[in-house]
C-alpha cells in the first residue's frame, strides 16, 4: 500500500493528482462562465495569492528537510536565494496578478503561453529529492501542489482579449450594421461579440442572359 504513493512522472498517481486538477480547473471555468471580467481577475488574484502562501509554506518546510540537504549537499543544499519564485515554472504567481491587473498584453501572453509550459516541464521533470517519494512527505506536497496550481491558473480563460492594432470592425445589435473606428492597441474587448445576423441581408446576384438580376428578398423590392 505504501507504493502507491510513492510519485514519479507518469505512473498512476502522477495521473491520478493530474486528473484531479484537470476536473478543478474544469470546474473552475464553468463557475467562472458569464461571470463579469471583474470577478474573473479577482479570481486569478486570489488563487495566485494562495499559490504563493502554499509555495512560502512549502519552501519553510522544505528548509527544515534534512533528506533534501543531503540529496542536494553537492549543489550547497538549501538556499533561499536559489529558491525564489523567480524561475520559469514558478514565476507566473508574481506576474499573473499584474498582468491581470494592469491589463499588460505582454505579461498576459507570458502569463496564459509560458508559465503553464514552464510548470508542465518542472513536473515531467523533477530535480532530485521530488522523484520516487512519498506524496505524503511535506516537499513532496508542496512541489506539485504549487507546480500544478501554476499550470491551472495559467489555463484559466482569459478576462478579455486586446483589440488588434489600427482600425477594428465591429458588428453591432442594430439590425447588422456596422461601424469601423480607430481602436488603441491596449483597449480590452469582451470575450465574445453579439454577432446577430441582419435583417435585411444583401442582395445576391445570379448570372442572366444579357446582364446580372438580384435574386431572393431583394429582388421582390425592386431597384
Amino acid at each position: 500500500m505504501d507504493d502507491f504513493w510513492i510519485m514519479r512522472p507518469f505512473n498512476a498517481l502522477f495521473w491520478a493528482v493530474f486528473a484531479a486538477f484537470a476536473l478543478l480547473l474544469a470546474a473552475g471555468c464553468l463557475l467562472l462562465r458569464g461571470k463579469s471580467e471583474k470577478a474573473k481577475k479577482a479570481v486569478l488574484v486570489v488563487g495566485s495569492a494562495l499559490t504563493l502562501t502554499g509555495f512560502i509554506l512549502y519552501k519553510y518546510y522544505l528548509s527544515l528537510d534534512a533528506d533534501f540537504r543531503i540529496l542536494n549537499a553537492e549543489m550547497g543544499g538549501f538556499n533561499w536565494w536559489g529558491e525564489l519564485p523567480l524561475h520559469l515554472c514558478n514565476i507566473n504567481m508574481l506576474l499573473l496578478p499584474v498582468a491581470v491587473t494592469r491589463n499588460s498584453r505582454p505579461l498576459m501572453s507570458f502569463c496564459f503561453f509560458l508559465g503553464p509550459l514552464g510548470a508542465l516541464m518542472a513536473l515531467m521533470m523533477p530535480s532530485a529529492g521530488f522523484n520516487g517519494y512519498s506524496l505524503l512527505l511535506p516537499r513532496m506536497l508542496g512541489f506539485y501542489g504549487t507546480h500544478f496550481m501554476v499550470m491551472m491558473l495559467g489555463l484559466v480563460p482569459a478576462p478579455h482579449r486586446t483589440a488588434p492594432q489600427g482600425e477594428l470592425l465591429l458588428r453591432c445589435g442594430d439590425g447588422g450594421k456596422s461601424r469601423t473606428g480607430a481602436v488603441s492597441p491596449s483597449a480590452p474587448l469582451p470575450l465574445s461579440v453579439p454577432d446577430p445576423l441582419p435583417e435585411h441581408p444583401l442582395p445576391v446576384y445570379a448570372a442572366g442572359h444579357a446582364a446580372l438580376r438580384p435574386v431572393g428578398p431583394a429582388a421582390e423590392k425592386g431597384p
